[in-house]
């Protein structure tokens, strides 16, 4: 992962929880439950930590560090959005239907 911009930030859908294992820079990490409310916050949570779960969170959001000093962000802020992103990534728990889930053939011949 490449060091964001400010301005630019990742929105993890169905997530309460991060880490920073591999990473080279601090990170702002907010923890939102399902409306956007902010119920916790990490200003510049250093490379290879792992944070605590958030109960209740389902969206972590992970900004460029100095963002939510910058912002005045506060636990108990509700934060909005637009857009949704142009694309998703999902974790598959298993080989479901008997096919390698890392398989690029869709299984036609050719």
């Amino acid at each position: 992962m490449a060091e964001p911009r400010p301005g630019e930030g990742i929105l993890l859908v169905d997530c309460n929880g991060v880490h920073t294992y591999g990473m080279r820079f601090a990170l702002d990490i907010v923890f939102l439950d399902g409306k956007g409310k902010v119920l916790e916050l990490l200003p510049a949570l250093k490379p290879w930590k792992k944070p605590s779960r958030v109960p209740g969170a389902e969206y972590v959001l992970e900004i460029p560090a100095g963002t939510i000093k910058t912002s005045g962000t506060k636990v108990g802020d509700e934060l909005t959005w637009r857009e949704p992103a142009n694309y998703s990534i999902s974790v598959l728990s298993g080989n479901e239907g008997g096919r390698d889930p890392l398989s690029t053939d869709s299984g036609r011949n050719r």
